[in-house]
């Protein structure tokens, strides 16, 4: 799916405000060519009208934010032209110089905006909630019909076939869970299918064709139910401030109205049972604490007290909702959770804050408390800030320039900042976010990512005061530990930095296929310096013993 918008006149006067910024041609005959821009944009607008209108209701409601998007695009055209025309005989090559550079962003983003607006549309269209398979069926449709569009569909068979490869090669780098085993399944399926229609597109086989046209049907309903981002995007950040939580209650929601999966719902249950149980004992252990300390502190004990048996009785009556599928079970354990949650956080931070919970630190990503040390959070597995004294010096090159950039305990730097990059990119598409403001948030990733390269440039040792505990067999098991890890890290180092060069590309050229390598270089990267960090993390328990 391409963009009609080739915006002839727009490049035009592109290139000649390029010129008068560069002083080699008078500022008027810029002028002269706002007219033909301003005939260009309304024509492609009203086809753009005229195609939104042959939509159906359905169609335009749910590409509703990419049609605005679209809109908004022709509107700031319109509001650089009344710029331009505004220069009298003193010119402001300042506002020349930002009306240059908003035309580049605007062409760009009107492109993405339509093609954003495209692939809405399929998939409002259906039969499926994939778009690449929703274009091949259709594309089929007309070939049955006895349209003349076999190279058409021959070139998105190859491009979905290209997507289906990078992302079984993604996955085989995940760790494997549901979503990863059924998206394995779906591309696997899918790869197969298309390799079937390769054959069949040249030499029409109607039969055939009809037949993989149901294995398409059947393969796009695997995606509706494997698809993580169908749970995840709209359910990670509501209505609780702690992810897994809002997993459990989406993922439900969407069962009981008949979106969703039972299976989805219990995979996330079982993910929020085991991060509880993880974490129960040490909340159990600093309700201790306070029992001989002052009445304040010892009220804040027991209201947390009450806050984990509350999250247990909420847990317990989502089972018994999964086992008898009474929505009565549900909704109650759904309140219990909404009154706990928040409460129980607000809870931990005050004990936090009276100096009683010394030996433990706070997630920047959610707000859940987690024992001093540790890497990732209990609650939302995202990298935790480090507590000055938790580690030797033997592995602050690694760990610290892995979790951070140098500068002390500022949150998960780099799995928050890349989620952030991931929303810029799709930020571009709909025109939520400016180029300018990608570049800086790519810009701020490169710095950091500079910055722990240098850290890591050469591979940590153990002090000698460390060899002489250890001694000198278990001193050298340590080095190559480190060095290991430290092996393992630039790689990821390396990966990031070819992950980045990719956003970048993709800032200039658009491309979908650049922004998913870049995607899956980027979480190969995560991968390996999350592994360094593992490694990092045994050496710091043999460090402590």
């Amino acid at each position: 799916m391409t963009s009609p918008y080739d915006l002839a006149a727009v490049n035009a006067l592109i290139q000649k405000t390029q010129s008068v910024l560069s002083r080699s041609v008078p500022h008027y005959e810029v002028l002269e060519l706002i007219p033909a821009v301003e005939e260009e944009l309304r024509l492609l607008r009203q086809a753009f009208s005229d195609t939104v209108s042959g939509e159906s209701a359905e169609v335009q409601d749910y590409c509703q934010e990419a049609i605005t998007a679209v809109y908004k695009c022709f509107d700031d055209f319109s509001e650089v032209l009344d710029l331009l025309e505004s220069q009298g005989a003193n010119v402001d090559f300042t506002i020349i110089e930002s009306a240059f550079q908003a035309m580049q962003e605007g062409k760009a983003q009107l492109n993405l905006a339509f093609v954003s607006f495209q692939n809405d549309a399929l998939v409002a269209r259906g039969p499926t909630s994939h778009a690449g398979i929703n274009l091949i069926m259709n594309g089929i449709d007309r070939l049955l019909a006895g349209h003349h569009c076999a190279d058409e569909v021959r070139s998105a068979i190859e491009r979905e076939y290209s997507l289906s490869s990078q992302a079984l090669t993604l996955i085989a780098t995940t760790e494997q869970n549901f979503f990863t085993r059924g998206l394995k399944i779906f591309y696997s399926t899918f790869s197969g299918l298309l390799q079937s229609l390769r054959g069949k597109i040249d030499n029409i086989d109607r039969n055939a064709l009809e037949m993989l046209k149901k294995g398409l049907e059947k393969a796009g309903e695997q995606y509706r139910r494997y698809d993580m981002n169908y749970q995840v995007e709209a359910s990670w950040y509501e209505p609780t401030s702690i992810p897994m939580v809002n997993m459990v209650i989406n993922s439900g929601k969407y069962y009981l109205n008949g979106k969703g999966e039972k299976e989805v719902f219990q995979y996330f249950l079982d993910e929020l049972k085991k991060r509880f149980e993880s974490i129960k004992s040490r909340y159990e252990a600093l309700i201790s604490q306070q029992a001989s300390q002052d009445e304040q502190e010892y009220h804040e004990a027991q209201r947390l007290a009450v806050s984990l048996y509350s999250f247990e009785e909420a847990i317990a009556g989502f089972d018994q909702f999964v086992q008898a599928e009474d929505a009565a079970l549900f909704t109650k354990s759904e309140g219990i959770l909404l009154s706990t949650v928040d409460d129980m956080i607000e809870t931990i931070n005050r004990l936090h804050e009276m100096g009683q919970s010394r030996a433990s630190v706070t997630c920047f990503s959610c707000g859940g408390e987690n024992v001093a040390g540790e890497i990732y959070c209990s609650f939302c597995r995202a990298l935790l800030p480090q507590i000055e004294g938790t580690q030797s010096s033997t592995v602050n090159a690694i760990a610290d320039a892995g979790i951070h950039s140098g500068e002390g305990a500022e949150g998960p730097v780099m799995t928050e900042t890349v989620s952030q990059l991931f929303d810029a990119a799709q930020g571009l598409t709909n025109g939520s976010v400016t180029v300018d403001d990608y570049q800086r948030l790519l810009s701020d990733l490169e710095g950091r990512l500079g910055a722990a390269a240098r850290a890591a440039s050469e591979p940590p040792e153990p002090s000698a005061e460390m060899v002489q505990k250890l001694g000198a067999e278990q001193a050298e098991r340590m080095k190559a530990m480190l060095r290991e890890a430290a092996l393992l890290y630039r790689e990821g180092l390396d990966s990031f930095s070819q992950g980045l060069a990719l956003f970048r590309s993709f800032a200039e050229s658009f491309s979908l296929q650049t922004l998913e390598s870049g995607k899956a270089l980027l979480w190969q990267a995560l991968g390996k310096l999350q592994r360094a960090q593992s490694i990092v993390k045994d050496g710091l328990m043999a460090e402590s013993r």
